[in-house]
């Protein structure tokens, strides 16, 4: 079994020492996550592999580290906590310094159907096939694999239970996005059970 690390990245100096820590990454391509996912393809064929590639690649880290660290030590001290604090520069540092410098070799993608259900939104089967196009475009072979979930529907409205006609409109079309991305895509692409 194969645990794949989820969550939107940020291109920032967290992601490079989160990258070392995983060899598999899931990734949302819904809306505002495919850009992040992409701005994180980027930095990753760009070469960043470790803390201090992240602040080659993106100067400007250090000072938003100091910043956050600025607030954070006043937090603490509003809150009556003397802690001795380690700036995040150098927790960074230091837990980068002890891995391999990698990215991850595994990507899994998801559509983000259920993040749009929940807000109460859809995705097409037009905005997936682009979103995972253009990252399998980009990523230019550099990914050991690369899984894509199907566009699943998901049957009724967020707090009640569906109808039986909603279970099986749901079924019905999520098989046809199954085959069409299937047509499209490959194998590679993997089916949703509700």
């Amino acid at each position: 079994m194969h645990l794949y690390m989820s969550g939107t990245p940020k291109n920032d100096a967290f992601q490079a020492v989160e990258n070392q820590m995983c060899s598999h990454r899931l990734f949302s391509m819904h809306g505002d996550y495919a850009r992040e996912v992409m701005k994180w393809l980027e930095m990753v064929k760009s070469g960043v592999r470790t803390f201090d590639h992240y602040c080659d690649y993106a100067p400007s880290a250090a000072s938003r580290l100091e910043r956050k660290d600025q607030e954070q030590q006043a937090l603490l001290v509003q809150r009556g906590i003397e802690d001795e604090w380690v700036p995040y520069a150098e927790a960074l540092r230091a837990a980068s310094q002890g891995r391999t410098p990698s990215c991850p070799s595994h990507i899994m993608l998801d559509s983000g159907a259920f993040t749009a259900w929940n807000a109460g939104a859809s995705v097409t089967l037009d905005e997936v096939k682009s979103a995972y196009s253009r990252f399998l475009t980009e990523e230019d072979g550099m990914f050991k694999e690369i899984w894509l979930i199907n566009l699943d529907v998901i049957p009724g409205k967020k707090g009640r239970d569906p109808t039986p006609q909603e279970l099986r409109t749901a079924i019905e079309e999520s098989d046809r996005n199954l085959t069409a991305l299937r047509a499209e895509f490959g194998d590679c692409v993997l089916p949703v059970f509700h």
